[in-house]
């Protein structure tokens, strides 16, 4: 009896053991991490949805979780994860909480109202070409959570429509369907039928397009088309009437004026609509003769400064011309001017003198000539010497007497250009010192001549120049010490030394590099720029003697 109780007894304790060894493993495996199924969700107010609750690690031994809800009068959630919407849109965060740990997960839950219907109010609408109204929708239920409506045209070519404001815009006659489309439900729409129809403009005015005209009786200008203008261009009725108060002077026919017989008249338009009224008064006469030709007498005329006056004559044919008026001009009111064929001579030069018919612009002319009374000249003089210091530049004037001589022209010459020069052509002349060959010579002299063009009349001018050139041999130094080693991508800028110190032109003309790819430099200023490694040699030369010196230049790394 006793083994029969010992065996269940011993049983149950290994079960123990096994249980508790077990439990024991498994109570080791703790949480790290909880996600769910989904972290956003949309619901409709009401609806529900099932939140799954992921442990990390499967194996950990406390799988128990809590549920909250932000917003319960949102939504709501239970022990099990099951969110329901209440009738209230809005946004709840459904957290979930770990009882191990603490770890949480969230979603977002959005609830919302769907649209079951769209209205436009006015359902019917009319407009005239031009106008506009805007159209309202409504919603239901009227807390839909999203009531963004787009709007549509059928016909735009009818009427237009703003796709987010509802304004109908009138363009055309005709009917077009406005339709409100719900973006929260495509299948949620409603339509209004807009009529379009012409709008009537009144008229306001009507002008003419001449309010004054001269007709000739006969077959040659004997008609006038007048054109009326109905204001506004968009008035609704444009039509219009025509009369004339003496139709034994002038008819008019749809605008077309016609001459009768010699008189006035005037020409009366009116608007059927509103009766506004405009006016053309209309002169006729008998036929014109109209102007063939014009000439003129002289058709050369010869002036001295100071003359006086001279009347043209002219003659119009045919000589019973209607039109007998005639217009003076000058083509140079300076040499002469013109008033009623009188030309009066002004300064030495040429002038063409024309006359004009009013009728037909028919012209003639005479060429008018005008010249100063000749004076020779009586005598020319220059200074009779000019220092001339290095290169600097000195002018001469020639004095020609009398004052008012006709020729003032002249020639100037050097006896020996190379001392100095001269430069232009005129009464006033540079005298452009030469440098001279070697050396220092104080002073060279040159005569300079002016010989009038008009009799031959000539003066002189001795000109002594004293000019010290750059010497020929060590004229010109760079100063820097040759060679010169510089880094590679360095800089610098070298400068000149001119000798003697008293020379004329001390300017160097040019810089220049046997090698740009070991050294660049400037021709001009000497700015100097190592580009590349290398032996280069710089030569500088002088602008006066074109002396040179060089400098060797070593580029290292």
């Amino acid at each position: 009896m006793k083994r029969k109780i010992f065996y269940p007894i011993a049983l149950v304790a290994v079960l123990a053991f096994v249980l508790f060894a077990c439990r024991k493993e498994t109570i080791d495996v703790t949480v790290e991490s909880v996600t769910l199924n989904m972290s956003e969700a949309t619901l409709e107010v009401n609806g529900t949805i099932q939140l799954v609750a992921d442990i990390k690690p499967e194996e950990a031994y406390n799988q128990f979780v809590k549920w909250i809800s932000s917003d319960t009068t949102v939504a709501t959630v239970d022990e099990d994860g099951n969110v329901t919407a209440k009738n209230k849109t809005g946004t709840a965060i459904i957290i979930v909480t770990t009882e191990d740990g603490g770890f949480t997960a969230t979603c977002t839950v959005t609830v919302i109202r769907q649209v079951t219907s769209i209205t436009i109010s006015p359902k019917q609408l009319s407009l005239t070409v031009g106008s506009n109204a805007t159209l309202t929708a409504t919603f239901t239920p009227p807390d839909a959570s999203d009531k963004t409506v787009t709007w549509t045209s059928a016909n735009p070519a009818i009427a237009t429509v703003d796709i987010n404001t509802g304004v109908v815009t009138a363009v055309s006659e005709g009917t077009a369907t406005i339709k409100a489309t719900s973006q929260q439900d495509a299948t949620k729409y409603d339509d209004c039928v807009v009529t379009v129809t012409k709008a009537i403009v009144p008229v306001i005015a009507v002008t003419l397009s001449q309010t004054t005209a001269s007709l000739t009786t006969g077959t040659i200008g004997n008609k006038v088309t007048l054109i009326a203008t109905v204001l506004p261009a968009t008035a609704t009725d444009k039509t219009v009437l025509w009369s004339s108060t003496n139709t034994s002077v002038a008819t008019v026919n749809n605008g077309v004026v016609t001459a009768v017989s010699k008189g006035s008249v005037i020409i009366v338009v009116s608007t059927t609509d509103g009766n506004h009224e405009a006016f053309c008064n209309i002169t006729v006469n008998d036929p014109v003769i109209p102007v063939t030709e014009i000439f003129l007498d002289p058709l050369a005329k010869a002036f001295y400064v100071g003359d006086t006056p001279f009347k043209l004559t002219h003659e119009i044919r045919p000589i019973d011309a209607t039109n007998q008026n005639v217009i003076w001009t000058s083509s140079n009111p300076s040499v002469a001017t013109v008033t009623n064929g009188t030309v009066t001579p002004g300064i030495a030069g040429t002038a063409t003198i024309i006359v004009t018919t009013v009728d037909g612009g028919k012209t003639a002319t005479c060429n008018v000539t005008v010249t100063e009374p000749y004076e020779p000249v009586a005598t020319v003089s220059l200074p009779t010497s000019l220092l001339i210091n290095g290169s600097e530049i000195k002018s001469l004037t020639a004095d020609i007497l009398p004052l008012d001589a006709t020729n003032k022209n002249v020639t100037w010459t050097s006896s020996d250009p190379t001392v100095a020069t001269v430069s232009g052509t005129g009464r006033t002349v540079d005298i452009i010192p030469v440098a001279p060959a070697i050396g220092v010579i104080t002073p060279r002299t040159t005569t300079i001549t002016v010989t009038t063009e008009d009799g031959s009349k000539v003066a002189t001018c001795t000109i002594a120049v004293t000019y010290v050139a750059v010497a020929a041999t060590n004229g010109v130094s760079i100063n820097e010490t040759s060679p010169l080693t510089i880094t590679n991508g360095s800089t610098r800028t070298l400068s000149a030394t001119v000798l003697p110190a008293n020379a004329s032109i001390k300017t160097v003309k040019k810089w220049e590099s046997d090698d740009l790819n070991v050294v660049y430099i400037h021709p001009t200023t000497g700015a100097l720029m190592a580009t590349g490694t290398g032996t280069a040699t710089i030569t500088v030369t002088t602008e006066d003697g074109a002396r040179t010196a060089t400098l060797t230049v070593n580029v290292t790394p």
